[in-house]
């Protein structure tokens, strides 16, 4: 648990810098310039281990496919619009949003891996859900300008489809790890984050406006980038795939719960922005909700204590 604890502080310090490197370039520009950054670490990093090089011959279509894949959904469309939401959210809410996740992973794990859901994991779930109710409800300090649609905003949408495109990503990426000959982590990651990244580079070229970079904040710009280019990209991410080895992908997906409470204190700090009784709220049914699910899954075998 202190490894999941861990990985999600990681990411909740992730949405600080990203917020503010939000104000010194473009931000899919941004997102394409550390997931290159990160990509190419991790594939150093590959290329340095005791992982031969010549494994990649053996990689069949099919493979080859859930790779590709893995670059589009998990690093591209997630992180684009992850980084678009972010622009008119706060990052406590933003890091809410984007972990709504276990109930989509419970339907993957259902589907791809036949995870089975007992009563107790439909609950614990069900409580997860109306757990997220009231954050939608709450005021936000942040002005959230974008177009709205019923209860939701064009941004809090795009931090949705980001959800499911990282739960969708995080099990293509279980897919692989599961493989025989199995990948590196490193690879995996490292392969498609410069894929994902590349996308991110078009993208920007196609829609963003010049220049990407305030030229007053090249430097700030750059060490933003080489720092969640490592800490997300290389340091999170592999450990994100290392965890996915050893708990299900619904309870990795669950405990990033804890990375709203930390992207919410980080924000207080850095942001002064304010926590609502509609967090505080959502903050806490979800939590209960965990531990009926982290609790069956203890009883089921799928994870050790």
């Amino acid at each position: 648990m202190i490894l999941l604890l861990l990985m999600n502080l990681l990411y909740a310090s992730m949405f600080i810098f990203a917020k503010f490197g939000l104000e010194f370039g473009q931000p899919i520009f941004m997102t394409g310039s550390r997931m290159v950054l990160g990509g190419v670490i991790s594939l150093c990093i590959y290329g340095c281990s005791k992982y031969s090089w010549q494994e990649i011959k053996s990689i069949n279509r099919w493979q080859w496919f859930l790779i590709g894949l893995l670059g589009v959904i998990n690093v591209y469309v997630c992180n684009a619009l992850e980084i678009w939401g972010l622009q008119y959210l706060s990052v406590g809410k933003t890091a809410f949003i984007y972990n709504l996740t276990p109930f989509i992973s419970a339907l993957f794990a259902y589907l791809v891996f036949s995870e089975y859901m007992t009563l107790q994991k439909w609950i614990g779930l069900l409580l997860g859900f109306i757990g997220f109710i009231p954050i939608f409800m709450g005021p936000c300090d942040v002005v959230d300008t974008t177009t709205r649609f019923g209860l939701f905003s064009l941004s809090e949408i795009a931090l949705l489809i980001a959800a499911v495109s990282s739960i969708a990503g995080w099990t293509v990426m279980r897919l692989l790890l599961q493989q025989k000959p199995s990948f590196s982590p490193f690879f995996l990651n490292g392969l498609s984050m410069l894929f994902g990244g590349l996308l991110c580079f078009f993208h920007a070229w196609y829609f963003e406006t010049q220049p990407y970079i305030q030229s007053e904040f090249i430097w700030q710009f750059l060490q933003i980038v080489t720092v969640l280019g490592i800490v997300k990209h290389v340091i999170a991410y592999n450990l994100n795939s290392f965890l996915l080895t050893k708990y299900t992908t619904t309870l990795v997906a669950f405990f990033s719960f804890t990375s709203s409470l930390f992207a919410a204190m980080l924000g207080i700090i850095f942001f002064k922005e304010s926590v609502s009784l509609y967090f505080i709220s959502s903050i806490i049914c979800v939590f209960i909700g965990l531990m009926i699910f982290y609790q069956e899954e203890l009883k089921q075998g799928y994870i050790s204590r």
